[in-house]
């Protein structure tokens, strides 16, 4: 028997085992280029799972960028000894435009603050957050730390 003619009489059952049976529900559609794309018909073989998907990214701030609007620390706080950390929230929408900041945690002093708040106004943001690489806006939240030094 000529190798061609086993191999078209086998593959169909080797291709049944390892692929299941597709029932008469399930449809195969080709695109002009003849490549077949097919529905409701398992894509891996029984026991044997997909790649996991791509995973969800946090968007992110441009520091280089940033780095020119650096918050100035208030001489008054320098001199009346008022250091601390201003927590700002930043929400990055799916554009990877920041849309809003504010305090999400204070640092007790108004002028840290203030300063935290003025510079964050000029800084931009680097991409957005993305899920399955699909961007979507979200809520980012940055310390800005005023300490001696």
């Amino acid at each position: 028997m000529h190798l061609s003619r086993i191999a078209s009489i086998f593959a169909p059952v080797i291709l049944a085992l390892v692929f299941g049976t597709a029932t008469a529900s399930e449809k195969c559609v080709y695109d002009a280029t003849g490549a077949v794309h097919a529905h409701d018909i398992p894509m891996f073989p029984p026991g044997v799972l997909p790649p996991a998907p791509p995973p969800t990214l946090g968007a992110a701030l441009d520091v280089p960028y940033n780095k020119h609007f650096a918050p100035c620390f208030p001489a008054s706080a320098a001199r009346l000894g008022h250091f601390g950390t201003v927590i700002l929230q930043f929400y990055i929408d799916a554009n990877g435009t920041i849309r809003d900041v504010k305090i999400a945690r204070s640092s007790g002093y108004a002028e840290l603050d203030d300063s935290a708040m003025d510079a964050a106004r000029h800084w931009r943001a680097l991409f957005p957050a993305t899920r399955n690489r699909v961007p979507y806006g979200s809520w980012l939240q940055i310390p800005v730390n005023f300490g001696p030094g």
